[in-house]
């Protein structure tokens, strides 16, 4: 809660910033994490958790990356495919995300 609340504090102090210097062209952006980072902070507030959700999510995201990169055809993604342990991490990632808690990717998590 403590660093959403830091965030959403950020964001607004950056929104000011920007709209009293007239460079409106980065409001919506930084208006936009505003408003997650507010509600990801209402939804922590109510249900704790939410913090496992928030978590899955976070490690679906890098699930897609690591898969990208066993393909080993993304030349931006070239140092992961060489990852020694990306084949049990895949998995391990996979299940995490579905289970949202498998302990066996508690070494692995990113």
């Amino acid at each position: 809660l403590i660093g959403l609340y830091g965030s959403i504090i950020e964001f607004t102090g950056s929104l000011i910033c920007l709209i009293e210097n007239k460079h409106r062209t980065g409001v919506p952006a930084i208006f936009r994490s505003l408003l997650e980072a507010s509600v990801e902070f209402s939804n922590l507030h109510k249900d704790a958790t939410y913090g496992y959700h928030m978590e899955a999510s976070h490690q679906e995201q890098w699930l897609k990356v690591l898969k990208e990169a066993q393909t080993k055809q993304n030349p931006y993604l070239a140092d992961m495919a060489q990852l020694p342990n990306l084949d049990e991490l895949v998995p391990c990632l996979e299940s995490f995300v579905l289970e949202t808690g498998n302990s066996c990717c508690r070494e692995f998590i990113l």
